[in-house]
């Protein structure tokens, strides 16, 4: 992963002065059919919606951020996976990432 965030802050940095935004959304483990062949079954709930990293990265899209890595997780395991993910969680945490700096 850090190769990741090197790469999309290096890139962020390099583009800026063309007006061209650089963001990485990383999610966690996606209901999707690759990953039901791989795994079978899982759990109803425990994995993201594709629907909710897909709603994730097109508020990424739209809004100001770059050079950041947005990490989408599943906040609260008993909750619906679809509604307890989200932008403003994963731009909580990338806000929480930069304070620790």
């Amino acid at each position: 992963k850090a190769a990741m965030v090197n790469l999309t802050q290096a890139l962020a940095d390099e583009w800026a002065g063309e007006g061209i935004r650089v963001n990485c959304v990383n999610p966690e483990r996606t209901a999707t059919p690759m990953r039901t062949k791989a795994f079978g079954q899982e759990p109803e709930g425990s994995l993201l919606s594709s629907e909710a990293v897909a709603r994730t990265s097109l508020d990424v899209l739209l809004s100001a951020l770059t050079g950041h890595v947005i990490d989408v997780r599943q906040q609260d395991p008993t909750a619906g996976a679809a509604e307890s993910s989200g932008f403003e969680q994963a731009l909580a945490s990338v806000l929480d990432r930069q304070a620790d700096v």
